[in-house]
């Protein structure tokens, strides 16, 4: 006597055995998904941390990455700032004052990314009330009171235009090993105040040293990318801050008083005032 036929069954062979036993045990997987949906809430608290949150990120990018999110560039709370520069100088030249390096820590040009300033450090004998000491004194300059520069590479060559007066500093208890402090001065140290009415500094450097320096500078800051594509000179007739006249309350260019007698401001002059 043949027996009963299995109501669960859609078929004979191997191959209906593997059906038999997967299509009631997925029923059953729906059935009881269906009923925990229809459960009410248990109400627990969630606590939640800040592992706890990153972790669940995390797993989201995981599952469903953004393109969009990774063709963003770093947070810029994960990029350095660039360290600050320091290079020496051969000769700076501003108005009727230069200044010639000896020996290579006599002169330097430091530029501060974070502060957003430049400086010029000179390293000289300083006569003081009692006696001529070895002291340091800088010349300081925000960025954005750069107007524009000029770089010539090749003969090591750097000119800066200006829009207001830099800051000058000299170096305040100097002691071997620590720190330099600095005290602000009242009065420009150059010959004659030439940093005080002079807009333009022009500096010179050793074979390779502009060129290695001013690469990191220029890519290290958008400031600096940008400043390098602004004409030099920006104000070609102006070479002079305003200074305030004594004898008015308008102001005056020293240009229109005094002739500077430093030749190497010829090249600087507007056409048909030569000195």
């Amino acid at each position: 006597m043949a027996p009963a036929p299995d109501p669960y069954r859609v078929g004979g062979g191997a191959k209906e055995e593997e059906d038999f036993v997967i299509a009631p045990s997925k029923k059953k997987d729906d059935k009881i998904e269906e009923e925990l949906v229809q459960l009410p809430p248990l109400n627990l608290p969630l606590t939640s941390n800040q592992e706890f949150l990153e972790k669940i990120e995390s797993i989201l990018k995981q599952d469903h990455p953004c393109p969009l999110q990774q063709q963003l560039p770093e947070s810029p709370k994960n990029l350095e700032k660039p360290k600050a520069m320091n290079f020496p100088i051969s000769k700076i030249t501003i108005g009727e004052w230069t200044s010639t390096a000896l020996f290579p820590d006599d002169l330097k040009a430091k530029f501060y990314f974070a502060k957003r300033k430049i400086m010029w450090e000179i390293l000289e004998d300083v006569e003081t009330a009692t006696h001529v000491a070895r002291l340091k004194r800088k010349i300081e300059i925000h960025w954005d009171d750069v107007l524009s520069f000029r770089a010539t590479v090749q003969s090591g060559i750097l000119q800066l235009e200006l829009r207001k007066r830099p800051a000058f500093f000299m170096e305040a208890n100097p002691q071997p090993g620590k720190h330099t402090q600095w005290i602000q001065m009242d009065q420009d140290f150059t010959l004659n105040q030439s940093a005080s009415i002079f807009r333009r500094h022009t500096l010179h450097f050793s074979s390779g040293v502009l060129e290695k320096n001013l690469g990191k500078i220029v890519s290290s800051d958008s400031f600096w990318s940008k400043l390098d594509k602004v004409t030099f000179p920006t104000l070609p007739h102006s070479l002079y801050f305003d200074v305030p006249d004594g004898n008015s309350n308008k102001k005056r260019r020293y240009g229109q008083y005094q002739t500077p007698n430093n030749d190497d401001l010829f090249h600087h002059l507007p056409p048909g005032q030569g000195i």
